[in-house]
């Protein structure tokens, strides 16, 4: 379930688009869920928190980036919460963190 990508500062594409599976590797069905949450850092910093994604029947979370998301170059380590429709909270990945690297770009 690990997302890990490279991109170049100050791109915004593409979007944030892990898939995020159960313990049994199928993907889970973000259709039902009330919501979903993506929550960034690096360096140590918030980038930003609670940003409001979008879930699909087969898993698939999308966040588009927004200008300033990706300014800075480094490691970007994020978290995807999905709240289900019974109020409980689920964060994703359960270890580890999914990992955006933004390189410097030459211009």
């Amino acid at each position: 379930m690990s997302l890990s990508r490279n991109m170049k500062q100050g791109d915004l594409e593409p979007d944030f688009d892990p898939v995020l599976y159960d313990p049994g590797g199928q993907p889970y069905d973000l259709s039902t869920a009330t919501s979903v949450k993506v929550t960034c850092y690096q360096a140590g910093a918030s980038v930003f928190t609670s940003r409001t994604a979008s879930g699909n029947s087969s898993g698939q979370v999308n966040m588009p980036w927004v200008s300033g998301d990706t300014d800075d170059q480094g490691e970007m380590l994020l978290e995807v919460e999905v709240e289900w429709s019974s109020g409980r909270i689920q964060t994703f990945p359960d270890n580890g963190y999914f990992i955006v690297n933004v390189t410097p770009d030459l211009t």
